[in-house]
């Protein structure tokens, strides 16, 4: 009797073992030092003003946050190799004029640290996270400015988002797609894993935090829905925001069905270790293509519309006061208006009611093109009118920004862009036809662990 009820007592604690271990699963855990806050910088000819903004926006992420010494950050920097050292050495010591204070409150983590994608792709090829700890409190990334420093399928990609940009001419001319600073986001996986982080908070330059990161890094990602991003509250007619051929085959399949999908990607939360196993560069890749070959399957937009696509059915959506632009505010204000509505009429487990909390509820992150000098204190504003009472770190930071640019020549992109009318584009290898995204994402299992795709 004794050897049965031991044995049935053992079948039940390997039961809830594998039950413990399906809920971790499902249910993606992190630490704050594995996720760090990502910006991106290129040798633009707007990296003085680029660079002040994304000082502002981490300075005011360490003023909000409730424990600054937690923070972990991460730049992406997309320079002339040579250039590398002064800008980053520049670029930490303007970091610690602004932020050091409340970030650096004990000495077991250096401030800041430099890395190459080169030397990570090269010590750490899996979609495992590492388990290293991320080496400093400021992790500067170098990315190679030479499209051939990249695997051949990210080059791919980077290809076809310049052809985009070239076919379907946009607002803002070929410059963007050619940058890959600006494309850089999609492929940070490749560097922010080996280094040990597990999630990353990707943010533009161009953003201000008014509260703690730390619910919206503590987002519930789990195995199929790996990006946590803001809706798009913009009405209809709202600036820069792309229209969807919803109709197309490819975009249902990809699980992106109407407009309330739409993502603005200058907030995105990811799990690294799942974008990698999902391999969304591949779905970047099936999406462009096809937007190449035509009909489009958007208007407007370069790099968003693609990504909003092909993440559409991993996306979990967070409130929109994580990403709010004041323009859609101020959208949402005259929708109301003209429709006679109060922002309270609408339940509160609906879309629109949570795109009308934003005339009400105080914004978590502020996406705005506000100027450098407007979340930084005076003396680290490099206009000042008072050269005397500017901080040493502000005309060290601004000078080497300067000798970035001029050692740096503009990225040229093959960008053939095969065929007049791109048919005939080559298809990704991996031309297997897409599986159905639309499904229940509770329902999938993770995809099997694997390397970085050649």
């Amino acid at each position: 009797m004794w050897r049965a009820a031991f044995v049935a007592a053992l079948s039940l604690g390997v039961a809830r073992a594998a039950d413990d271990r399906k809920k971790h699963n499902k249910r993606l855990k992190f630490h704050a030092h594995e996720a760090p806050v990502l910006y991106s910088l290129d040798a633009s000819p707007g990296l003085v003003d680029h660079a002040f903004s994304a000082l502002g926006s981490l300075s005011s992420i360490a003023n909000a946050a409730t424990n600054a010494s937690s923070l972990r950050f991460a730049f992406i920097l997309t320079i002339p190799e040579k250039a590398v050292d002064g800008f980053a050495r520049a670029l930490c010591g303007a970091i610690i004029a602004a932020a050091g204070a409340k970030m650096h409150t004990s000495h077991e983590l250096p401030f800041c640290a430099k890395r190459s994608l080169k030397q990570l792709m090269e010590a750490h090829d899996s979609c495992d996270r590492s388990m290293k700890r991320l080496p400093a409190r400021v992790t500067f990334v170098h990315f190679p400015q030479e499209s051939e420093g990249y695997p051949p399928r990210v080059r791919r990609v980077l290809e076809l988002l310049c052809c985009a940009q070239k076919r379907w001419k946009v607002q803002r001319g070929t410059e963007l797609g050619k940058s890959l600073g600006n494309h850089a986001r999609f492929f940070a996986y490749l560097a922010l894993l080996p280094l040990g982080a597990r999630r990353a908070v990707f943010m533009d330059a161009d953003t201000l935090a008014h509260d703690d990161l730390g619910p919206l890094l503590a987002a519930p990602l789990h195995t199929q829905r790996f990006v946590a991003a803001a809706r798009r509250c913009a009405p209809k007619k709202a600036a820069y925001k792309p229209r969807f051929k919803f109709s197309h085959p490819l975009v249902k399949a990809m699980g992106l069905f109407n407009e309330r999908q739409h993502v603005n990607a200058g907030v995105l939360v990811v799990d690294l270790e799942r974008y990698c196993e999902e391999d969304l560069v591949a779905k970047l890749d099936k999406v462009l293509v096809q937007h190449l070959q035509g009909p489009p399957l958007w208007h407007q937009g370069n790099n968003q519309p693609p990504f909003t696509i092909a993440a559409a059915a991993h996306t979990l959506f967070v409130h929109p006061s994580w990403n709010v632009r004041p323009g859609d505010a101020r959208g949402q204000a005259r929708a109301q208006h003209a429709q006679k509505r109060s922002a309270s009429s609408a339940p509160s487990s609906q879309i629109k009611d949570q795109c009308a909390s934003m005339l009400h509820t105080p914004p978590k992150i502020l996406h705005a093109h506000f100027p450098p000098c407007s979340a930084l204190p005076p003396r680290l504003c490099p206009t000042h009118p008072r050269s005397s009472e500017r901080d040493p770190a502000t005309k060290v930071l601004k000078m080497a920004a300067l000798d970035v640019i001029r050692a740096s020549r503009r990225l040229e992109l093959p960008c053939s862009c095969k065929g007049k009318h791109f048919d005939d584009l080559d298809v990704p290898d991996d031309s297997a036809p897409l599986e159905d995204l639309s499904r229940d994402p509770t329902d999938g299992v993770a995809a099997p662990r694997g390397g970085f795709p050649a």
